[in-house]
């Protein structure tokens, strides 16, 4: 299994991550704080709903709301930023200069079928450049689970063993992944899928080039996520361009750069080239 007990296990979290593209580790966030994260997705949720008066709350389809670039709609999530559980994690990914590139609430309704597809991020350029063995990653996505989904039909996580070292045989602008998809049109699961058993206060850390979607949520239930994307400092955002002085603010000197702001006269190579 996939699941490592403790993120300060390095071996354990490096060897799960070489060999399957993804990890879960459980129990990161307490109930208290799930709660209190569970509480501000539904009032961003809520206020999309009065916002969006026509048209869909998500490209992902009917049953998901998607809110973009919460980090600068409500300070409710910063201590998600650079949670100390997690930052170790995603420098064994990354290395350890990368910043923030887009943060992200999801509310996942009832639904008979999959909620999204099988998929890549990050663009169909993106889509065919996959990590060496031995190499850092270039984007890594962390989601915080803030309901269950550890059940079968509960709106599951679901992620291709391996398949961060494979190329899909079909390049498509939207990134989704023509053969996993058409094993789910025939009613089964793709070959090394794995579906998360998360449960509310977990997290998965995987990289862009992982096959995964969103199963079935048949069970009646909202499913509630915060889903933070980092990548190398040189990443452009996917969604912002800057982040305001009230966002900065809001954070300590020491962690600006990772939230993308290199100084207010820095040469454009900082981006490659952090300060000694």
């Amino acid at each position: 299994m996939t699941t490592a007990n403790r993120t300060d296990d390095a071996d354990q979290l490096m060897d799960a991550w070489r060999r399957d593209g993804f990890v879960h580790v459980p129990s990161i966030l307490p109930p208290d704080i799930v709660e209190r994260m569970r509480w501000a997705v539904d009032e961003l949720a809520e206020r999309k709903r009065r916002e969006v008066t026509q048209g869909p709350l998500s490209d992902q389809g009917e049953a998901s709301v998607r809110i973009k670039n919460v980090i600068a709609a409500t300070d409710a999530f910063d201590e998600l930023v650079f949670h100390p559980r997690v930052m170790p994690v995603l420098e064994r990914f990354l290395g350890t200069d990368f910043r923030l590139l887009s943060s992200e609430a999801f509310t996942r309704h009832p639904s008979e079928d999959f909620l999204l597809g099988f998929h890549t991020d990050g663009g169909p350029l993106l889509q065919r450049v996959i990590p060496g063995p031995q190499s850092n990653v270039i984007q890594a996505k962390v989601q915080f689970f803030l309901t269950d989904a550890d059940q079968p039909g509960h709106g599951r996580l679901i992620m291709v063993r391996g398949s961060h070292q494979r190329i899909p045989k079909e390049a498509l602008p939207n990134c989704y992944v023509a053969e996993a998809n058409d094993q789910v049109e025939e009613g089964r699961l793709p070959d090394g899928a794995v579906e998360i058993p998360a449960r509310a206060g977990d997290i998965t850390v995987h990289t862009h080039s992982t096959w995964h979607a969103v199963g079935p949520n048949q069970q009646g239930g909202i499913r509630r996520s915060v889903i933070l994307r980092y990548g190398q400092s040189w990443c452009v955002p996917h969604d912002h361009v800057t982040l305001g002085p009230e966002v900065l603010d809001r954070f300590p000197r020491e962690r600006r750069r990772m939230l993308g702001h290199l100084g207010d006269s820095a040469d454009p190579a900082a981006s490659y080239k952090p300060a000694l």
